[in-house]
């Protein structure tokens, strides 16, 4: 790929239940309703979700494994080497998501690391760290979108549980 190339990719779409039926069938010019819920479309190298390099064209992981350095520019091979340092996700939230905790850097390096060392298989649903890298987020809605970010302080939690059961035991609530 010449590094002038600008190269019209086909992403992905992951299916959760809490995804909608429209908007990103709208979004992608598809047939509306789509036929499952739709909650994700990824734009990147993600091994377990590639965008592709047109409809039937290479996965993007591939290209940039094979070449790395005209696919990603200099500056980007520079600074993060042969992947791609993003992965980018549209969301269509028709209900409410599940918790979603993600590691920092040096959680997901580690704990992939133990589970690599465990042998645990990379598809396996125990598997807790898929991949080493971090997975911080940041949300920019184009409509009315509610997040709650972060829990309360541990001392205010067992305050609250506390009042709500004066039976438990101290050491429940530890």
């Amino acid at each position: 790929m010449a590094p002038t190339t600008i190269v019209l990719l086909d992403n992905p779409v992951r299916s959760y239940a809490w995804g909608s039926r429209e908007v990103l069938a709208r979004l992608s010019g598809r047939p509306v309703p789509s036929a499952e819920p739709e909650a994700e479309l990824w734009i990147g190298a993600h091994p377990s979700a590639p965008s592709r390099l047109g409809a039937a064209g290479p996965r993007l992981d591939d290209e940039i494994r094979r070449d790395p350095l005209p696919v990603l520019g200099p500056r980007l091979h520079h600074a993060f080497g042969p992947e791609l340092p993003f992965l980018m996700k549209i969301l269509a939230v028709e209900r409410p998501l599940s918790l979603q905790v993600h590691p920092n850097a040096e959680q997901a390096r580690v704990g992939f690391a133990r589970e690599e060392a465990a042998g645990v298989e990379r598809g396996d649903p125990r598997r807790t760290y898929p991949d080493a890298t971090a997975k911080a987020e940041i949300v920019c809605a184009l409509g009315p979108f509610e997040a709650l970010v972060g829990f309360r302080e541990f001392v205010e939690i067992n305050e609250r549980l506390a009042a709500l059961a004066p039976k438990c035991s101290e050491s429940i609530l530890r």
